[in-house]
């Protein structure tokens, strides 16, 4: 049986990524200063917020690794269930990216990257 693959072993790839989208939330007991006042007049660190700034994903976007990948490994499951082959390739440092998450060069990467942020935004 011969399986056909979009990349093969030592192919240098680009491959895109969901990353989250984290938005700052404002602390409702210091205003996000991290800071409260008592009435002894000494500055506290916040109970509330600990001291920290908080964020809460709002959401994900596509974006292009920052690094190209070599393949390393393939990993092929040839699933009754799916209607295509469900490929996978594997980097060094052990990463895996699907097959139509990988491409050849970087430009083609962030123009999948603005197509599906696009439609992803359309919902």
């Amino acid at each position: 049986m011969q399986i056909n693959t979009k990349y093969n072993l030592g192919d240098i790839v680009y491959p895109i990524w969901k990353s989250e989208i984290n938005e700052k939330l404002t602390c409702c007991a210091c205003a996000g200063t991290g800071k409260v006042i008592l009435l002894d007049n000494n500055v506290y660190k916040c109970p509330n917020c600990n001291g920290h700034v908080v964020y809460n994903v709002a959401g994900f976007r596509w974006e292009p690794r920052i690094e190209c990948i070599m393949v390393d490994n393939v990993f092929v499951s040839t699933s009754s269930e799916l209607d295509e082959n469900y490929i996978m390739y594997q980097s060094i440092s052990s990463e895996y990216y699907y097959e139509n998450e990988c491409f050849s060069d970087r430009k083609s990467a962030q123009l999948e990257c603005d197509k599906r942020n696009k439609e992803q935004n359309a919902d």
